[in-house]
């Protein structure tokens, strides 16, 4: 869609400020469900399934967590549906140790999953 000018893009957009906020939500929804589909359901550390219903203050008790390095690219679904094996599900709080394990300790991904084996194993 082509606007002539930067006033007519900002009144189409105040004019449907609604409808393209609840699309963006759609949307953003529509790829959380192909992630999920891709990437699981479950937490990769402790196994548990993802609950999307609303916990507390969270409405989503699991999230994305990109394997190569410390640093995040933005949760943007976009990046994680073209980089899917970049990811791995794990809940929040698996994912707030998994973040202690790589900056405290230094730990990278190959280590945490060794730890992770040697746990669930004895």
């Amino acid at each position: 869609m082509g606007w002539r000018t930067k006033e007519d893009a900002k009144n189409y957009y105040l004019k449907n400020k609604e409808w393209i906020k609840k699309r963006q939500h759609e949307l953003q929804q529509e790829y959380r469900r192909k992630a999920f589909s891709i990437i699981g359901d479950r937490c990769i550390i402790c196994d548990s399934k993802n609950r999307t219903k609303s916990i507390g203050k969270h409405r989503n008790t699991h999230c994305f967590h990109e394997i190569y390095g410390k640093s995040h690219k933005t949760n943007s679904m976009s990046y994680i549906l073209k980089y899917p094996k970049r990811f791995v599900l794990v809940c929040r709080q698996c994912h707030k140790w998994i973040h202690v394990l790589m900056d405290v300790f230094n730990l990278n991904w190959e280590e945490i999953k060794l730890l992770r084996d040697k746990l669930r194993n004895g």
